[in-house]
């Protein structure tokens, strides 16, 4: 008579589960790194944007009242990786901060006044 115990999953799946968090992080990670780009180069090329990058920190400010009246789908995209960043206490609603993937310092002072 075989006596049934609880054991650990199999290995495979274990395995397969580190992969995938593995793989949903680093996708977290692109999709975070790709809309900071997109937004740096927004203000850019149209310099319609108040920002404010502090290099020595690798965040991004900005004043909600320049982003939700200038760009309002950019102001609720950069919300959105906030509130994956900091989901227990958020910024106060005036202002804005997210944290940069790593970028070099170099690529941040162009964007600094």
């Amino acid at each position: 008579v075989r006596q049934r115990t609880r054991s650990q999953p199999p290995f495979c799946l274990t395995a397969l589960q580190n992969r995938y968090e593995r793989d949903r992080a680093e996708i977290q990670i692109n999709i975070t790194r790709q809309l900071v780009i997109d937004v740096l180069g927004l203000y850019e090329k149209s310099l319609l944007v108040d920002l404010k990058i502090e290099a020595s920190r690798g965040n991004i400010y900005c004043h909600q009242l320049f982003f939700s009246a200038r760009v309002p789908a950019i102001w609720r995209l950069l919300r959105e990786i906030s509130k994956y960043q900091r989901p227990l206490g958020g910024p106060p609603e005036n202002i804005f901060s997210i944290q940069l993937p790593n970028l070099e310092c170099q690529e941040l002072q162009q964007f600094i006044r």
